[in-house]
């Protein structure tokens, strides 16, 4: 899917981040950089140890979103 579409349609982007502690948490954080706007959470349980979310949101996020919301994990975890 394309990165940004001006049609206001959700796009849709795969997220692998260990130990994300809950749904709600992870909706928590795509709020935070998403404020006031449409998005979907889904989670997809792997074999392995990581979890697998479905993202449906306004654009894809950078890899400095991806990289703060790791960063979040680790200070929720510790």
């Amino acid at each position: 899917m394309d990165s940004h579409n001006g049609s206001g349609e959700l796009v849709e982007q795969y997220l692998w981040i260990r130990y994300i502690p809950s749904k709600r948490w992870l909706e928590d954080e795509i709020r935070n950089i998403f404020p006031n706007q449409d998005f979907i959470v889904k989670e997809a349980l792997t074999d392995d140890y990581y979890d697998r979310w479905v993202l449906h949101i306004p654009r894809l996020l950078t890899s400095g979103e991806i990289h703060a919301i790791q960063k979040n994990v680790d200070k929720a975890l510790s």
